[in-house]
């Protein structure tokens, strides 16, 4: 068993296993609906991928990918990285997937990029995170900011989803943003 790499009142994250291959997680990336707004579900995955994409994520030393795991049920709901790290310029790339529908809107996904984002600012020595969302993707577009991200640009017509070209809207949030917002507080991140 992995043990757990970052913990929190409500989810941990792990390391990627290739157990997690035995439950939903190639269905997640074949689900129309869960990848909406993302840039999977173009062609077919496979579980071959996945053990390669496991194999990757527990390799690399310029990523950070994890699996974001509900502390009560011990389910795998989805991943959440770390991508482009750029230890020179101490930025990367903020990215999420929720796989499991059913377990969205209680905490658990914000809480996990609160972990994340206090590992990448004081552990990898970190000064900015980024990440982007279609313009369409209303929850991505509404947790941003409430993670304390703010907007920085648009990339016009920048991702072709859903059978149109869409605005890919930029967020980032600097150490020194995330202090002032979660290190002071003294109740729950959840």
């Amino acid at each position: 068993m992995t043990e757990p790499f970052l913990v929190g009142d409500l989810v941990y994250l792990r390391p990627l296993r290739y157990e997690d291959l035995d439950g939903n997680y190639v269905h997640w990336l074949n689900d129309p609906e869960v990848c909406r707004y993302n840039r999977h579900h173009v062609l077919p995955y496979t579980r071959e991928q996945g053990e390669e994409y496991i194999r990757h994520a527990r390799s690399t030393k310029d990523e950070l990918i994890l699996a974001i795991v509900v502390k009560e049920t011990e389910q795998h709901i989805g991943n959440i990285a770390l991508t482009n790290i750029d230890r020179y310029n101490q930025r990367a790339e903020y990215t999420v997937l929720i796989g499991e529908p059913a377990t969205g809107k209680k905490g658990y996904a914000k809480e996990a990029a609160v972990l994340l984002f206090r590992h990448g600012f004081f552990d990898l020595n970190l000064r900015r995170i980024y990440g982007a969302a279609l313009e369409d993707h209303t929850m991505a577009n509404i947790a941003a900011p409430l993670l304390g991200m703010k907007q920085e640009g648009i990339l016009r017509e920048a991702i072709f989803c859903n059978g149109k070209f869409n605005n890919l809207i930029y967020y980032g949030i600097l150490k020194d943003e995330f202090i002032e917002r979660y290190e002071k507080i003294t109740t729950p991140i959840a």
